[in-house]
């Protein structure tokens, strides 16, 4: 559904929107107080300065939306090999890939590893290791393109058993927000918040 379909019936006076596909809309500095959007596909949904008071996201779907992770894989996949030519340049001699190689291409060195290992470690975060990586810094990567509730006011909303992973919840209002049994917490930003608090997202 559109977001300029579910503000018309907002203004109608409609407040159910359970189960509808959300997928990528924008809902920036809207008022959608009361709403019912239970089971909702938010994947990708800008809900950025908000109001959302009384909202119930209770089995909401958040995050990334599916085609992202599967151009981040594909774009991924391409740099490390880009740079596997620019930095193992003898070895693909070697085998006979390349010949010459182009000189001073230090800034696109630099470019190339520094996008590699954005992707790696927006990969790890697909596998989750609390041990092996870093969960702020793969938070604060891997929420780009997700599901942003930055500076929403969220006000009594129910997240309760909501799957929420690679969501921004930075500096919004979470006054009696509802997480009973909310998943994947732990890879959201939440500066601004008590979510900061690990003890709170466990």
């Amino acid at each position: 559904m559109r977001a300029r379909e579910v503000l018309e019936r907002y203004a109608a006076g409609e407040r159910d929107f359970r189960r509808v596909n959300l997928r990528g809309q924008s809902f920036k500095r809207k008022d959608l107080s009361d709403a019912d959007f239970s089971e909702a596909n938010i994947r990708g949904t800008n809900f950025a300065k908000a109001t959302l008071v009384n909202v119930s996201f209770r089995k909401a779907k958040a995050g990334h939306q599916w085609y992202s992770t599967t151009y981040w894989l594909i774009f991924g996949a391409f740099v490390i090999i880009y740079s596997l030519f620019l930095w193992l340049p003898e070895f693909f001699k070697v085998i006979g890939f390349l010949s010459n190689l182009p000189k001073n291409l230090t800034v696109l060195n630099i470019i190339a590893v520094t996008l590699s290992v954005l992707f790696l470690t927006w990969l790890a975060s697909i596998l989750y290791d609390r041990k092996a990586v870093d969960k702020k810094m793969v938070a604060q990567i891997t929420t780009i393109g997700g599901t942003s509730f930055r500076g929403a006011n969220l006000t009594e909303a129910d997240f309760s058993e909501a799957k929420l992973p690679r969501t921004d919840f930075t500096n919004a209002i979470l006054t009696r927000t509802n997480w009973e049994n909310a998943k994947g917490l732990g890879i959201t930003i939440s500066e601004g918040t008590y979510l900061v608090n690990e003890q709170v997202r466990d």
